[in-house]
């Protein structure tokens, strides 16, 4: 494979979210979004309330219990340890610093449940930018790793729950005892062959951007440059890091799930585990969606009470739970975020990353 190599004058990192970013990330004209999410969020809620009915909605919410819900907070606090440890594992040794990258983990979760349309992704490779002066490049593709390891670690996790489930109520479980087996060779496969996937991704961009047709292109030798960076630091992980990362991950799913079994107990609907986990996988999966609403709310809450109403759940109870969860999360994340936002506002400590790829972070709108 062979790349540009890197440019000796790169300048410096600009500043990232919070505090800046590129003009197109905060530009004018992205009303329409806030329009559209806005729009999802009263149509679905409103849906969700005239089908549940408000009244046993309110007298729903009204019965959550305390206790349960310090707990969701506590495993909700491991859930955001889990992300902070992922990140400190993929990034270079010199930019392992730990409030700054605090800032980078909580500061995209909490965007990219606020901001419309998933442009909250973006937030990610501009705080990455911001904490370790990581090109933009880089940061999409760290971002790609997280979240390629994310939905292999979960297959497992949803196999088990689905079969441990289908055996607690006696229901046919389509593929029956080789479920698991399945999905955890899916994700061991996936896992073992994801550097290799994303080198070989870099290795045919640096290509399409080689051909004669675009050699005199300075926006194309500055993305390949960014490309020859980001190739090294993904070559960094390595199957230790691999591992590390995957455990992490599980930790991370697993402590979510249970900020979501907690939630559910608190709302007094008492089913097992691995019901939760089920149940739960609509809500998750609306994160796949490429739209959602303000906050994610609306989405999010459509999915969690398809999810477990289709386990056999009432609707009120479940959708009440789900609004405990997703306003607990939302405010956790929040907080957390303050917290890593002090430590990202002086930026990178080195000049490592940016510039090779700016034109990358100028190509879309992100809103």
């Amino acid at each position: 494979m062979t790349l540009a190599p890197p440019d000796p004058d790169r300048p410096p990192p600009s500043a990232g979210l919070p505090g800046g970013g590129p003009a197109k990330a905060r530009g004018e004209g992205g009303w329409w979004r806030w329009i559209v999410a806005g729009s999802i969020s009263l149509g679905l809620l409103g849906g969700l309330l005239a089908l549940a009915g408000p009244g046993e909605l309110v007298e729903a919410l009204a019965g959550a219990r305390g206790g349960p819900l310090w707990v969701a907070a506590g495993l909700f606090a491991v859930t955001t340890a889990c992300r902070w440890l992922r990140v400190l594992i993929v990034v270079p040794p010199e930019a392992r610093r730990p409030l700054p990258l605090l800032g980078v983990t909580a500061g995209h979760a909490f965007l990219n449940k606020i901001m419309p349309v998933r442009t909250g992704e973006l937030a990610f490779p501009l705080l990455l930018r911001r904490a370790t002066g990581a090109s933009l490049t880089t940061g999409l593709l760290t971002l790609a790793l997280l979240r390629v390891v994310e939905v292999a670690c979960l297959a497992p996790i949803y196999a088990t729950a689905l079969a441990l489930w289908g055996v607690e109520v006696g229901a046919a479980i389509p593929t029956g005892p080789w479920l698991i087996p399945i999905a955890l060779g899916v994700a061991g496969a996936t896992l073992a062959a994801l550097p290799s996937l994303l080198r070989r991704g870099v290795s045919l961009g640096d290509r399409l951007l080689s051909r004669p047709s675009l050699r005199g292109s300075e926006r194309a030798a500055r993305i390949r440059r960014g490309l020859g960076e980001s190739a090294g630091e993904v070559a960094r992980v390595g199957v230790g890091g691999m591992v590390m990362l995957s455990a992490t991950t599980m930790v991370m799913w697993m402590s979510l799930f249970g900020v979501f079994h907690a939630c559910v107990l608190a709302l007094s609907i008492d089913i097992p585990f691995a019901q939760t986990i089920v149940g739960s996988g609509g809500g998750v999966l609306t994160n796949l969606l490429p739209i959602n609403g303000i906050g994610s709310f609306g989405t999010l809450e459509v999915g969690w009470t398809a999810g477990f109403a289709a386990t056999g759940e009432a609707i009120s109870p479940v959708l009440a739970a789900g609004v405990v969860m997703h306003a607990l999360v939302l405010v956790l994340t929040g907080v957390f975020a303050l917290v890593g936002a002090f430590g990202l506002r002086g930026g990178a400590s080195g000049d490592a990353g940016e510039g090779a790829d700016q034109e990358v972070g100028q190509g879309g709108d992100g809103g």
